[in-house]
C-alpha cells in the first residue's frame, strides 16, 4: 500500500497545527471531480474536528458557515488539472500560480479567501484523469482519495482531533 510522501505530511500537519477550516469540494457527477469530497466524507465521519466543511454544493453555500467559523487559515481538498500522472497529490499555497489552472467553481478561491478574510489558503490538490459527466471516479483518484483521507485522519489523531 503507497502511503504518502513524508515532506507531504510532514507539511499537511505543519498546516493543522494551525486549527485550519478543512474545505472539501467537488462534483459527484462529474467524474474525478468528487475527489475532495470523497477526501471529506471520510474525514468528516471520523474526525472530531470543529471546522469541517464538505461542499457539495459548491463552495458558495459553505461561504455563511465558513464566515461564522471565524478561522484564518483554511486547507481546501479539491480535484485539479495540473497536468500530472493522475492521482498525484499537490499542496500549494494558493497564488497566482494555483488561480491559474481550470476550475470547477463559480467563484475564484483567491476572492472566496478575501471575503472570509482568510491570511492563508492551502490548496491540497489530486491530480484528476477523467472530469465527464456521469463517468465514475477513476481508480488512481479513488485510490489517492483514500489515502489522503487516512493521512489526515491520523495527523488529526496526532492532533487530538480524531474520536
Amino acid at each position: 500500500m503507497a502511503t504518502l510522501p513524508e515532506v507531504l505530511k510532514s507539511a499537511v500537519e505543519e498546516i493543522l497545527r494551525r486549527r485550519p477550516a478543512l474545505v472539501f469540494l467537488g462534483n459527484y457527477l462529474r467524474g474525478d471531480d468528487a475527489a475532495g469530497l470523497l477526501v471529506g466524507a471520510r474525514v468528516k465521519a471520523s474526525a472530531e474536528y470543529p471546522y469541517v466543511f464538505v461542499c457539495e454544493e459548491g463552495l458558495e453555500n459553505c461561504l455563511h458557515e465558513l464566515r461564522r467559523a471565524g478561522v484564518k487559515v483554511a486547507l481546501i481538498v479539491d480535484a485539479v488539472d495540473a497536468g500530472l500522472e493522475p492521482g498525484s497529490i499537490v499542496l500549494s499555497r494558493l497564488d497566482a500560480a494555483y488561480e491559474a489552472l481550470p476550475s470547477t467553481h463559480k467563484l475564484p478561491l483567491r476572492l472566496v479567501a478575501e471575503y472570509l478574510g482568510l491570511e492563508e489558503v492551502y490548496v491540497l490538490g489530486i491530480q484528476v484523469q477523467n472530469l465527464e459527466v456521469s463517468q465514475g471516479v477513476s481508480r488512481p483518484v479513488a485510490e489517492s482519495a483514500r489515502r489522503l483521507a487516512e493521512a489526515l485522519l491520523e495527523a488529526l489523531g496526532r492532533l487530538g482531533a480524531q474520536r
